[in-house]
């Protein structure tokens, strides 16, 4: 499944290296990271945004994506 991850903040040099494993977006005011995760993954993209103390804005599967 294809996943968009939004965070609060733009995305900087530090951010970028930290998700280089997921596109990362700029979207106002927010970062968006998307990426075609398994469950497991998804858990592990969110416990790297927790441990970077970033805000979750909000999680979406992407419609139509496998």
């Amino acid at each position: 499944m294809r996943y968009d991850v939004t965070i609060m903040g733009e995305p900087g040099d530090l951010l970028r290296r930290a998700f280089s494993d997921v596109t990362v977006r700029r979207a106002p005011g927010v970062t968006v990271l998307s990426a075609d995760l398994d469950q497991a993954a998804l858990h592990g993209l969110l416990g790297r945004v927790a441990d970077l103390g970033i805000e979750l804005v909000g999680v979406r599967r992407v419609a139509g994506a496998t």
